[in-house]
């Protein structure tokens, strides 16, 4: 099978306030089998922003969802809340959450809400954070992870983040299940890795992705497949790069994103738009350096007969 990348034209911003019907659901159809991956080719574009900017009241941008037409952010500083806005990004205000969640890195549709995913990572000099290792189901319990199922992710443990300690940074609901992406461990072999979850939390299968030495950053349901923001598994101001990831968990390079890219989401006003955050610096309400956030033509990859 020859593919073959296409990128759509830009449009403008769409305006402000909630477009009808903009909520979906980003649950998609279960994936088949696991089948081989092979590293995709480093010739890729660099996917350019067609209209952005700073994203008021959140600092430290983590990820985003779609949500009652218009956007839920959550900041890896801001344990007892996200951040609602409009669909052109004009704040809405702050939405509490009903446990506390620390370093929060993922957020995923289903079950009537969304899941909120704590990094489950040490602090930087490898002491444990007990409010990190929490996910927050959509009906408010919290729910423990197990990792037995997962052997590099228990060796991991006790380990800095930037020394290759366990670290969350993506959630999905993948068919039926819950999923999470890990920015580090890599696997044996150095490829990243995704873990589905069964319903108390233990990890029942692992798939490994090659993502060329790159971690998981951000994951988002895109059909029967997945879209993949990639990063470093250590801090870097390095460019991100976005990937696909097929039904038959075949991996396919769409282009680089803006280095400190921490959420992904398709445009529910028109699919034909990705939006993105970056990662500022600063708590919220002590800014140094803003989150940002931008949209983008999205790139389509097409199978050839």
């Amino acid at each position: 099978m020859v593919w073959a990348l296409l990128v759509g034209c830009s449009r403008a911003a769409p305006p402000a306030g909630p477009p009808p019907g903009a909520a979906e659901s980003q649950t998609s159809a279960a994936p088949s089998p696991a089948s081989s991956t092979a590293p995709a080719s480093s010739a890729v574009p660099a996917l350019a922003a067609a209209s952005g900017g700073v994203l008021a009241t959140s600092c430290e941008a983590s990820t985003i969802l779609p949500w009652q037409g218009g956007w839920l952010v959550g900041d890896n500083e801001d344990k007892r809340q996200l951040y609602a806005y409009r669909a052109d990004f004009a704040p809405i205000g702050p939405v509490p959450l009903p446990a506390e969640v620390d370093d929060i890195e993922a957020l995923a549709l289903g079950g009537g809400g969304y899941w909120v995913v704590g990094s489950h990572s040490t602090n930087k000099d490898g002491e444990a954070r007990p409010l990190r290792e929490r996910l927050l189901a959509p009906d408010g319990t919290l729910t423990p992870l197990g990792l037995a199922g997962c052997p590099a992710c228990v060796a991991a443990r006790g380990r800095a983040p930037n020394a290759g300690g366990f670290n969350i940074e993506g959630a999905v609901v993948w068919g039926d299940a819950l999923w999470l992406g890990l920015r580090a461990p890599l696997g044996p072999d150095g490829r990243a890795q995704l873990l589905r979850l069964d319903g108390v939390g233990a990890v029942v299968e692992t798939l490994p992705l090659d993502l060329g030495g790159l971690g998981v950053r951000e994951l988002v349901p895109d059909e029967d497949g997945l879209l993949l923001v990639a990063g470093p598994t250590a801090d870097a101001t390095t460019a991100h790069a976005l990937f696909r990831v097929a039904a038959d968990r075949a991996v396919t390079r769409l282009g680089a994103l803006p280095p400190s890219t921490e959420g992904l989401a398709i445009d529910p006003a028109d699919p034909t738009r990705l939006v993105y955050v970056t990662d500022g610096d600063g708590k919220p309400g002590k800014c140094k350096d803003p989150a940002r956030w931008g949209r983008m033509a999205r790139p389509i990859v097409l199978a050839d007969p």
